[in-house]
């Protein structure tokens, strides 16, 4: 019995291995690439490629461990098969593929095109926009802003960071100028 536990671990990752280690390392390289955001808030979404490629250390070193000291066990509390049916669907998708590629890239061009074509490529820092103003939460948001305005419900900070002392009048008067451009900006109303 440890000798079938053996070959079935070596069969997993023989196959299935392979999957989910090229996998694991395309989310990798994905959000190792979102550090080279210059907006902050996404850039701190890096910090999963570190979860992932510790995930991928524990697949190949700890989880075959756990397999071959547990066997079967390793399933409970499952007593059936893990196995799911093949879709249809999905089968039939992947066949027409194979076998006509170049029709199957022009389906794929036909759905994608237009909404590229109609990108505007205008970007927004409100994540809010992201959401849609169907959203109960979202109207609530909108009926508070439109009441108390946009920035009484989500004000923004502005910090102005700088290695010398800044309680003296030159920075006082930088600091308004500084509130007076902004003034300036459409939609800031104070």
């Amino acid at each position: 019995q440890k000798e079938s536990i053996t070959e079935a671990i070596v069969e997993t990752y023989r196959t299935a291995g392979r999957t989910v280690f090229f996998s694991g390392l395309a989310v990798m390289i994905g959000f190792a690439a979102i550090g080279f955001s210059t907006f902050k808030l996404y850039k701190s979404a890096s910090a999963v490629a570190v979860g992932v490629a510790i995930l991928l250390i524990a697949l190949f070193t700890i989880v075959p461990f756990f397999m071959s000291i547990l066997g079967p066990k390793i399933f409970w509390p499952s007593k059936g098969t893990l196995e799911h049916k093949d879709s249809k669907f999905w089968g039939v998708l992947g066949q027409f593929s194979l076998k006509r590629p170049f029709i199957a890239i022009l389906v794929v061009a036909a759905v994608s095109v237009p909404f590229l074509i109609n990108y505007d490529g205008k970007l927004s820092f409100n994540a809010l926009e992201e959401v849609g103003g169907d959203v109960a939460s979202i109207k609530a948001f909108n009926i508070i802003s439109d009441s108390f305005g946009a920035g009484d419900s989500m004000p923004t900070q502005i910090v102005i960071k700088n290695d010398d002392a800044m309680n003296n009048a030159e920075y006082v008067a930088l600091a308004e100028k500084i509130s007076q451009e902004l003034i300036a900006i459409n939609h800031v109303d104070t």
